[in-house]
Formats: C-alpha cells, sequence, structure tokens
C-alpha cells in the first residue's frame, strides 16, 4: 500500500488557493474602514466639548455676559419704550385721550384733554409711549403721535396733548416708587400727573409722596 500523500484534486486546490488569496485584501478593506470612522469620531469628539464662541463659559461654571460687547443696551421693560397702557393705582382706570361722544373718535386738536376710565381694549387712545433725552421724556398718544402731552399753562392745570414744541411744557419724569409704580412729574411745572376719577380731566397737581392718585404703571 503506498505511504504518498493525497493531493486534492487539481480544480479544488485551485478554488481553495483563490479563496485564501482573498482573505487578506478582505481584512485590509475591514480595517480600512475601521480606521476611517475611528479617526472621524476622534475629530468630532472636540467640537461637541468646547463652549460656544458666541457664549463663552468661564472656568468658574455657568455663562457669563459680563464683558462681551453689544449693540445697543435693551429698553426698560417698564413699557416706556413701546405703545403701552397707563393705569392709575388709586382707581385702576387708563389714562385715555378723549373723544366726541356723538362720534366716537378721539379728539386731535391741540388742547384736547385727557381723561381715565375703564379699558376698552387696544384701543389707539389708550396707547401711550414715552421718548426723549436727558432734560426728560415726552408723552405721546398711539392714535395721534405728532403730539405730545403737556400742561395747560392756565389754572386748570389739565394734562392736555398739543403739537410738538421745545418752547412749551412737554418734558416729563417717568420716575419709579415700588413695585412697579412710579410718577410722572412734568420737568417744567414740577407737579405730577394726577387721576381726578373715571372720566374725568386729569390734571398737574403738587406731587404728594404715596398719594395713589399719581401713581401710575405702563405696561
Amino acid at each position: 500500500m503506498s505511504s504518498k500523500a493525497v493531493n486534492p484534486p487539481p480544480t479544488r486546490r485551485k478554488k481553495v488557493l483563490k479563496a485564501l488569496r482573498g482573505v487578506p485584501g478582505a481584512l485590509v478593506g475591514a480595517a480600512t474602514i475601521l480606521g476611517t470612522i475611528a479617526a472621524f469620531g476622534a475629530w468630532l469628539s472636540p467640537i461637541k466639548s468646547e463652549p460656544s464662541a458666541a457664549n463663552p463659559t468661564p472656568a468658574g461654571g455657568s455663562p457669563t455676559s459680563e464683558g462681551s460687547p453689544t449693540s445697543e443696551p435693551e429698553a426698560p421693560q417698564d413699557g416706556r419704550y413701546r405703545p403701552s397702557m397707563i393705569s392709575n393705582r388709586a382707581d385702576g382706570l387708563v389714562l385715555t385721550l378723549s373723544r366726541n361722544n356723538v362720534t366716537n373718535q378721539p379728539f386731535t386738536f391741540d388742547g384736547a384733554a385727557l381723561i381715565v376710565t375703564i379699558t376698552y381694549g387696544d384701543q389707539d387712545r389708550q396707547l401711550w409711549m414715552m421718548s426723549g433725552g436727558e432734560t426728560g421724556q415726552r408723552l405721546s398718544n398711539q392714535h395721534v403721535p405728532s403730539k405730545a402731552v403737556e400742561v395747560a399753562t392756565d389754572r386748570t392745570k389739565e394734562a392736555q396733548i398739543h403739537t410738538v414744541d421745545e418752547n412749551r411744557p412737554q418734558r416729563w419724569q417717568y420716575e419709579h416708587v415700588k413695585d412697579g409704580w412710579a410718577t410722572i412729574s412734568n420737568v417744567a411745572d414740577k407737579g405730577c400727573l394726577t387721576s381726578n376719577g373715571r372720566d374725568k380731566r386729569v390734571t398737574v397737581t403738587p406731587c404728594e409722596p404715596g398719594n395713589p392718585s399719581q401713581l401710575w404703571f405702563m405696561h
């Protein structure tokens, strides 16, 4: 009996050799893909951990805006610089531009009076805005923004609207007192805007600390 090793048939041997030759290529391809994924993950990880440049976080902890530049300061949140209602503390009524009771249209002529009355929604004649500079601010009505509130120079001392004029008593100081309430005093007259009850004309009278009729809230 012969002791020679039995070789597989030529055809089967070729197939085995071909399969073995393909294994290294497949392993190299898989290794290349895995290496690429690992490199991409390493590239992403520092981006996730870095603080935002727009809102840096100091070493001590939470983000801070201290020292960061701003285009301009934010307007106060009490409503002075946007059309707002002005409520009186004594009666809860709202500062309103008087109107013609027949046509229901607000008066727009120079000398038209201000009153306090119930809220009618967002009607223009109940919306006010303050604007101005260092010497005081103008108070104007949304319905007729070309005119400003002033104090009548006669003995009535009524608050009224008039065409904007630097030579007239149209500058006001909005001074916070407590819990959002403030006095609105006339720079020239030194008196405070005062409510006299529902549908009554608003006047400017000597300021009295703590007088609820002279406390207003813009909202």
